[in-house]
């Protein structure tokens, strides 16, 4: 049951965070005029909250499925989407609501330390614009042919596949569901940061870090990255050692 509502919640994720983000920037407007509404909607904001933080914990806490999905352009295996991001933008969104409203008012009164209302505000839309980000769009990571792509809210890593080491390329982190990489001449390293870690997850950390080094061990196999007949010879070689040496 679970699954399905999670498979759901991801195939309908830009219909509840456009329907959320309207919800709430109505809310704002209205509230921060009439203060109607903010002793009805808070409790229920709190209860919404704590239902989403549970939901957040059982998506932590759940496996990860040991697979890929084909992009349906054809240009790269992505991770799976997760709900994660959609629970806690829903979490986020109504406390950032009805804390906004009280700063809009604070702010409408000509209250001293205007200032501070006012950067956070700033700091709340800022917030929400990373979290819808990562809702609407697919985070994660990509395996494409000239390398790897991880995308996430605040920006991205892309490492090609030439500058992975050739013995260790990738390994689970200790703990977390971070992925290590290790690379060699950061210089060809593209992103924000030249981080060496990747975030899975929605993927099983051992299988996407088996996949990351097949392609940096099997150069031959690169260009056909994104096709269903790659996936399915790439999922045979994982699953078979004998094979993943071929």
């Amino acid at each position: 049951m679970l699954s399905s509502f999670f498979a759901a919640t991801v195939r309908h994720r830009r219909i509840v965070l456009v329907v959320e983000t309207v919800l709430a920037a109505v809310f704002v407007v209205v509230e921060s005029r009439t203060r109607a509404f903010t002793w009805i909607v808070f409790p229920w904001l709190i209860v919404a909250a704590m239902v989403c933080l549970v939901l957040v914990i059982v998506v932590q806490k759940s496996q990860r499925p040991a697979g890929l999905t084909v992009r349906p352009d054809g240009s790269s295996f992505d991770t799976p989407v997760s709900p994660l991001t959609i629970f806690l933008f829903t979490g986020y969104v109504g406390i950032a609501m009805v804390n906004t409203t009280s700063l809009v008012r604070s702010l409408g009164e000509g209250e001293e330390w205007w200032q501070l209302d006012a950067a956070l505000i700033i700091l709340y839309l800022v917030v929400l614009a990373l979290w819808f980000r990562a809702g609407w769009d697919h985070v994660g990571v990509r395996l494409r042919r000239d390398g790897v792509l991880d995308r996430g809210p605040a920006g991205s890593l892309f490492v090609p596949w030439e500058a992975f080491d050739l013995h260790y390329p990738a390994w689970p982190a200790d703990r977390g569901d971070r992925l290590r990489l290790n690379y060699e001449g950061p210089a060809r390293v593209r992103g924000i940061t030249r981080r060496r870690f990747v975030t899975g997850v929605n993927v099983d950390r051992w299988f996407l870090a088996g996949a990351i080094e097949h392609y940096v061990t099997h150069p031959k196999h690169r260009a056909a990255i994104g096709t269903e007949a790659e996936y399915r010879r790439l999922m045979q070689a994982l699953a078979s050692p004998a094979e993943q040496h071929a």
